[in-house]
Order: structure tokens, then C-alpha cells, then sequence
């Protein structure tokens, strides 16, 4: 793994992480964005074929995978918003218990993006989020 930082600006800094794959020449470069004014950090995947051979097919591809532990007492909670499946409710506001061993996918489908979910999302606990 290859990891470099640059600041961008006083409130921004980018980071990018470059795994290559010594077997099959893929490779997967991840550039976020962290943001010191706002507890946000944006992120982009990129993967390129640096063989001469044809890469594995990609499939199912999980920009995040995660598991929360709890330090203190009460429940976390994801807030989160529904997509634009062209309904009367696109776009709402969502607040999702998460509770012992609760999983939650946040998703795309039928070809668009936010079909089903927004991908922009906060988990909340008691005292932060």
C-alpha cells in the first residue's frame, strides 16, 4: 500500500491510498477529502488495470463496510435519507435505530445512483455523531 497526504486548504485535506494487487495488477486508488471545520470526510475509488492481462471481473463492490462499537450506554442512530425513485416521498428524512447486531444497507438500483438511497449519511450516539 502507497498512502500520501497534501493539505488543501486551512479547513481541507486529501489523502490517497494506493493498493496494488502483485497477482493481477489491479489496482485501487482512494482519494478522500477530510474535512477539519465539519466532521465529513468525502472519498472517491478508482480502479485500474495495470497488467497486461485482463482483470477479474469486479463485483459486488462495498465502498464501506464497517462495524460500530459502543462505548456508553444508548443506541445508535443513522440518519439517513430515501433516494429520488420518483415518488411523492423522494428525499425523505430517515432516522434508523441501530441496534445490537442491526445491519443497514445503503444502496443503489435500476441504474441510478440514488434510486433507492442518498448515500450521504450520520450515525449519531449518545454525545456525538
Amino acid at each position: 500500500m502507497e498512502r500520501s497526504e497534501r493539505k488543501l486548504d486551512e479547513n481541507q485535506k486529501e489523502i490517497t491510498l494506493v493498493y496494488t494487487d502483485p497477482k493481477t495488477g489491479l489496482q485501487v486508488r482512494c482519494v478522500a477529502v477530510e474535512y477539519k471545520d465539519f466532521p465529513t470526510v468525502e472519498w472517491i475509488l478508482y480502479f485500474k488495470n495495470t497488467s497486461e492481462r485482463p482483470t477479474p471481473i469486479l463485483e459486488n463492490i462495498q465502498s464501506l463496510d464497517t462495524s460500530l462499537e459502543r462505548r456508553s450506554e444508548g443506541e445508535f442512530l443513522l440518519h439517513h435519507s430515501k433516494g429520488s425513485p420518483n415518488s411523492p416521498t423522494d428525499y425523505q428524512p430517515y432516522e434508523t435505530p441501530l441496534g445490537p447486531k442491526a445491519q443497514k444497507r445503503i444502496t443503489a438500483a435500476g441504474g441510478r445512483p440514488t434510486n433507492t438511497d442518498l448515500c450521504y449519511f450520520n450515525v449519531e450516539w449518545p454525545g456525538e455523531g
